[in-house]
């Protein structure tokens, strides 16, 4: 009597490719989404996701040995996605197998449409960070096994890089083998629409530099023959740690953009420096997202960037707490400018100034966002909309003191989601720049939903988001 395993198999068999494919892409690895939250502070809710992914590719590799035809089948979804753990035994034995297996078959290449690297702080039972000890890294470098797997990819690597380039690459190999090999898998796979890289750099030349993205100086690009990520919409870095001197780095990451015109979404978290100069004419067209976390990049650079966006739809910039002491030179007004650029495509903004914010010696005027005809979600500080205290008003919270513009009068009609993070406002029924914000809700008729973050406040808040539901204004409040 048949088993359930060969009934099983037998009823794949009767089964079209067409059907079988569409089952097995309920398996495809779940890539990094734009307005996924995986910036700073969410660096679990991203692991969690790739070991997610990791069982999806068990899964796909487990299925893939039933047979030759299912293999077959497999091969396009197992081979499009790329997940990389490192550092650890896992990621250099995972990186190697792959390579191999790429280089023996180089068309499997050409299915590779999403990479991801992270790097996780701890292991598996969150006691400490996850390292090769002294010995397990001798043994995995040494041995015939590693030189001759070193000299297949060195030979490989020739096809992407020759001279300083190749000499950079070898040199990586050497100190952070794992950025190396991650660079070589990224040259081979031509096809790559999406990286999502955290890289722990601690190194001359940078894990950047192999790809034509040059963060220092001297170091010639890749050769013809490497595809130039030609076909990239999305890339979304995180800089865990950089050199004591990062000048300059900003600019020629502006300069790499612009040789990637197909690039849509870009996304930095971590510093990246802050430049002295950026190119005059920074046209970065096709940019439709740029996010800039936890950056050490003034303002004015910041804007000149956007200057050069012009179908930009969401825009998120964060900065290094107590980052500068004087921001004198430094005016919100011109990120404003910077963002009008994209006035006829940007639907959303996030900036969240911090403790930098009491610095800024201009704030927006009236009409400041009322600019933006497409608009949709905004979060912001308070001090954006409502300017800074001052005098004794500092000590307490607002509440008697009103802006000299109501917040209704610097927004877009087209909002519909506005999110202000308070630091003065005391969220009470009492506050009347709540109320004057309030009274002139009726006019933004697509406006769902509004949530104030922090601040202070113990006393009620129900006649407020009483008058807000009357209107079809969900007010939430978090303190």
């Amino acid at each position: 009597m048949p088993s359930h395993n060969a009934k099983a198999r037998k009823c794949l068999d009767d089964l079209p490719d067409e059907l079988i494919l569409e089952a097995i892409e309920w398996l495809r690895p779940t890539p990094c989404d734009d307005h996924e939250d995986t910036d700073s502070g969410s660096l679990m809710r991203s692991g969690l996701r790739f070991l997610d992914n990791e069982k999806r590719l068990e899964d796909l590799l487990a299925l893939s040995l039933t047979s030759r035809r299912i293999s077959r089948i497999t091969e396009v979804v197992l081979y499009s996605t790329i997940l990389v753990d490192s550092p650890g035994r896992s990621g250099h034995l995972r990186l190697t197998s792959l390579l191999s297996t790429l280089l023996q078959k180089p068309c499997l290449a050409n299915h590779v449409t999403y990479i991801e690297n992270i790097y996780r702080r701890y292991n598996e039972s969150g006691r400490g960070p996850r390292q090769l000890g002294f010995l397990d890294e001798k043994k995995w470098y040494g041995g015939n096994r590693w030189d001759h797997h070193v000299h297949i990819i060195t030979q490989a690597a020739k096809q992407f890089w020759n001279d300083s380039s190749l000499q950079a690459w070898t040199t990586g190999l050497a100190v952070l083998p794992e950025y190396s090999q991650l660079t070589l898998l990224i040259a081979l796979s031509p096809n790559v629409k999406q990286l999502v890289l955290q890289v722990h750099e601690e190194s001359t030349p940078s894990f950047w530099d192999c790809l034509g993205i040059q963060t220092t100086d001297g170091l010639s690009l890749p050769l013809p023959g490497f595809h130039s990520l030609s076909k990239l919409h999305k890339l979304y870095i995180s800089t865990l740690q950089i050199p004591d001197n990062p000048k300059g780095r900003y600019p020629r990451f502006v300069s790499a953009l612009r040789k990637i015109p197909s690039l849509q979404h870009y996304r930095h978290t971590g510093p990246c420096g802050d430049p002295s100069s950026l190119p005059v004419d920074v046209q970065l067209h096709s940019l439709q997202t740029i996010h800039l976390m936890e950056c050490e990049i003034t303002i004015d650079h910041i804007a000149k960037t956007l200057e050069g966006c012009t179908s930009l739809k969401s825009f998120k910039c964060s900065w290094v707490p107590m980052m500068y002491t004087d921001l004198s030179q430094c005016h919100f007004v011109d990120l404003i400018n910077g963002l009008l650029v994209s006035k006829d495509t940007l639907e959303h903004v996030d900036i969240a100034l911090g403790e930098i914010g009491w610095d800024f010696k201009q704030f927006p005027q009236i009409g400041s966002f009322a600019g933006f005809p497409r608009l949709k979600s905004m979060s912001l500080d308070e001090i954006l909309l409502l300017g800074i205290l001052e005098g004794e008003e500092l000590l307490q919270p607002r509440i008697t003191a009103r802006p000299a513009v109501p917040i209704s009068q610097c927004l877009p009609l087209s909002l519909q989601s506005l999110t202000m993070t308070c630091y003065h406002t005391d969220l009470t029924d009492e506050s009347l720049v709540l109320w004057d914000f309030a009274k002139g809700i009726s006019q933004f008729a697509r406006l769902e939903k509004v949530r104030l973050v922090a601040g202070s406040g113990n006393r009620g808040r129900d006649a407020l988001k009483a008058h807000f539901a009357e209107h079809g204004v969900t007010l939430e409040t978090e303190m």
